[in-house]
């Protein structure tokens, strides 16, 4: 940028020093201006230089309106001499302006000049078209001694057109003289400057015609020979002004050239600035666009995380039924008959199922023994099963999944099939929240005709207890349905096949695998899975070297699973603070009955 600043400047003071040098040239070539003479001048102009039988139109138009026309050809010598006006006989007044109008139609491109003489004010104003961009245009004024009077050197412009006012005094004065005009580089002789083109008018006091004595004898400066200018000042003209012109010019040019190459530069620059700004934007789309296998893992995970929360409510529902219809000595229950019966079945179960008989220091042998196919049996057929009915932890809190499905329809000989841990947690259930059912009330003590108050409010009172144990029994209910084992269908292709993959990153079996989370994982496992166990393994911070715009697809991911289980928090202090005001109302029930007695 440096180097095209110091080039621009260099190029403008060469410009300017040549403006000044030819300003020179042309301020020495202007003459001064006269006072207008009553004796007017005789007219007459001559063509020269010019090529063979090219056609040349001309007119002659006065001020007040007259007009000569004529249409003629070049001699075989190149000459074309225009007639004379005389203001005497043709023009009213004898300073009036006349113009000639000359048309030289050559090489199929016709080169136009204008001369309006001006007696008035003693000048001639030069003006045409058609010739070549900046051709070179020399005016002279010749006195009748062949002495220089006036010299002009200019240009035409870049359409061929030229228009330039050449002083002459001897229009005024009513003195012989002539006016040349000379053009080199145009359109016939293209650059031939030994024989240029001259278009020459003659002024004179008299009324003279044309001979050959007025024939042209102009021989150009640049030639070398003229004796009208010192030799110092032809050869300036000729070695420096017509080459700082051509200079100029082609500084000009180059000057513009490399206006186009920085634009150039700017254009590059800048597309490749935009090329890598969409090469940056799409760096940026593909990481953040671009998910982690991790990121994915989590979507896999939760894929049945509703279908089993879902069933959990089912399952929950079916426990609350069944200690409900125990309760309330529903019929078709095992409390439907009389409390002795319901004594009796449940004696039969210990025995068969749950009976361990080293219990009470080995004193249980009697009331274990049963015969079953003839044979004596003692203690419970199933050693696992020992227990399994008073033991919590085993039953119900260790394991992550429970292999029960209270939402099972299937039937098997007319009966519904029976699972070994549903069983054993209904018969936990029976011992922690109802040890035996009430006593039934005839029906006949609810007739209608008897006095009824004392029952009602006893059966009342064993409504009330209903309802305290089942909100007791609703924890265990709850906690039982969230370890209840998710369907088959939805365990073997969704979520919980992905977790138990995940498992033998930690060495397991499928074996050790199924024991820990369960075959078929619960509700409970699965989140154990989500919340604790995949934090465990040490892919998942490996994994977190990736990509900003996935580190914070996996936060929003723990922030939603937290969710998850801030809501089953939520839950378990609801049924927590429900137990709690049921604990205070059960201690306040005594000093409740006091109140009452002491208002009534």
């Amino acid at each position: 940028m440096i180097n095209i600043k110091r080039k621009i400047l260099l190029l403008a003071s060469i410009v300017i020093c040549v403006s000044i040098f030819a300003g020179i040239f042309y301020d020495s070539g202007v003459s001064r201006q006269h006072h207008v003479s009553r004796n007017a001048p005789q007219l007459f102009g001559t063509l020269s230089g010019f090529n063979i039988d090219a056609l040349v139109s001309y007119k002659i138009i006065t001020s007040d309106g007259n007009i000569i026309t004529e249409d003629n050809i070049i001699n075989e010598n190149g000459i074309f001499n225009i007639p004379s006006y005389d203001y005497n006989v043709n023009s009213k007044k004898n300073h009036d302006a006349l113009t000639y109008n000359i048309r030289v139609d050559q090489a199929n491109r016709p080169l136009d000049i204008s001369f309006k003489i001006r007696p008035d004010i003693g000048k001639i104003l030069v003006s045409g078209q058609g010739l070549k961009e900046f051709s070179n245009i020399k005016m002279e004024n010749i006195s009748k001694d062949n002495k220089i009077t006036g010299l002009l050197e200019t240009k035409a412009d870049w359409a061929g057109i030229f228009n330039e006012p050449a002083n002459n005094s001897r229009i005024a004065t009513g003195q012989q003289g002539r006016l040349r005009l000379a053009f080199y580089d145009n359109i016939a002789n293209d650059g031939n400057i030994e024989n240029p083109n001259i278009i020459e008018l003659l002024f004179t006091s008299g009324n003279i015609g044309h001979s050959s004595s007025d024939k042209s004898i102009y021989i150009p400066v640049s030639g070398g020979n003229s004796s009208n200018a010192s030799n110092h000042v032809q050869n300036i003209r000729n070695n420096y002004v017509r080459g700082f012109m051509l200079m100029t010019e082609q500084f000009s040019a180059i000057m513009l050239q490399q206006v186009a190459i920085v634009g150039m530069f700017f254009d590059a620059k800048i597309q490749l600035e935009t090329q890598r700004e969409f090469q940056k934007l799409q760096a940026e789309a593909h990481k953040d666009y671009h998910p982690s296998e991790q990121m994915c893992q989590f979507g896999s995970f939760i894929k049945t995380i509703a279908k089993t929360e879902e069933k959990a409510k089912h399952d929950k529902a079916v426990i609350n039924k069944y200690l409900m219809n125990a309760y309330s000595n529903t019929t078709d229950s095992t409390t439907s008959g009389i409390y002795a019966g319901d004594v009796r079945s449940r004696i039969y179960q210990f025995r068969h199922v749950y009976c361990d008989p080293q219990d009470n220091n080995n004193g249980l042998d009697d009331f274990c023994g049963y015969e079953q196919n003839d044979d004596l049996k003692i203690g419970a057929q199933n050693p696992e099963r020992m227990n399994k009915d008073i033991n919590f932890p085993r039953t119900v809190w260790s394991p992550l999944t429970l292999d029960v499905d209270f939402t099972n329809n299937e039937k098997k000989d007319n009966k519904k099939e029976k699972e070994e841990e549903e069983e054993d947690i209904l018969a936990l259930s029976r011992n922690l929240y109802w040890q035996h059912p009430l006593n039934m009330i005839a029906k006949t003590n609810f007739d209608k005709h008897n006095n009824v108050k004392e029952y009602d409010s006893s059966y009342m009172n064993s409504r009330q207890l209903m309802a305290v144990k089942n909100i007791a029994h609703n924890s265990l209910a709850h906690l039982v349905s969230m370890k209840a084992k998710t369907n088959s269908k939805d365990s073997d292709s969704n979520g919980p096949s992905f977790m138990k993959a995940l498992m033998r990153d930690f060495n397991l079996s499928d074996d050790d695998i199924n024991g820990l989370l369960g075959e078929y994982p619960s509700y409970y496992a699965q989140m154990d899975v989500l919340t604790k166990k995949i934090y465990q393994n040490p892919n998942f911070y490996t994994n977190l070297y990736t990509k900003p715009a996935n580190i914070d697809r996996i936060s929003v991911s723990m922030e939603a699973i937290k969710l998850m289980q801030l809501r089953d928090q939520f839950k378990a202090s609801l049924r927590r603070e429900m137990l709690t005001s049921l604990m205070v109302e059960e201690e306040l029930r005594s000093h409740h009955k006091k109140i009452t007695v002491l208002l009534q």
